[in-house]
């Protein structure tokens, strides 16, 4: 089962983004404008990565 993803708040050039990453999943990193934003970027970089992984 895999973990709930973390989410670290940025500023990169002065607009604030939320950038995420899957504990379980090394390399496996998203961004978003939003939690929102970022929580649907993660999901989807988590199914990409399995699906790259399985090939």
């Amino acid at each position: 089962m895999l973990t709930k993803p973390a989410f670290f708040p940025q500023a990169l050039f002065f607009h604030p983004i939320r950038i995420t990453n899957s504990n379980d999943l090394p390399g496996c990193i998203s961004q978003g404008k939003t939690e929102a934003e970022a929580k649907k970027n993660i999901a989807e970089a988590i199914e990409l990565h399995i699906s790259a992984l399985a090939r």
